[in-house]
């Protein structure tokens, strides 16, 4: 899949699918870049299921907000340092469990 600024996503059909997608789920991807994982992600949940995605560069939150993932199962966030993530995210009302880590 080929994105914004000339990228190109990398193995992308092999990590989603490593995840064994259940569409109702939440999952994180750990690395936005140019979102193209996320995407394929979005493209294989129910509309209960959604995405979390982090990166550390700001351009990514730039390219996450002009692209076409203009869902509300989409959120992105930006982390200064990756840490190891645990297994519940706080969505700011309520804690939900995370299915997976595509990182």
């Amino acid at each position: 899949m080929t994105l914004s600024n000339n990228h190109t996503t990398v193995l992308l059909n092999e990590a989603v699918e490593a995840l064994c997608i259940n569409p109702d789920e939440t999952y994180i991807d750990g690395t936005f870049g140019r979102g193209g994982h996320t995407q394929l992600l979005l493209a294989k949940l129910s509309a209960n299921g959604r995405v979390i995605a982090f990166d550390k560069d700001p351009e990514a939150v730039i390219v996450a907000k002009e692209s076409a993932i203009r869902v509300c199962r989409f959120v992105m966030k930006v982390l200064k340092i990756f840490v190891n993530c645990q297994i519940q995210v706080w969505q700011g009302y309520c804690w939900i469990w995370v299915s997976a880590l595509l990182k």
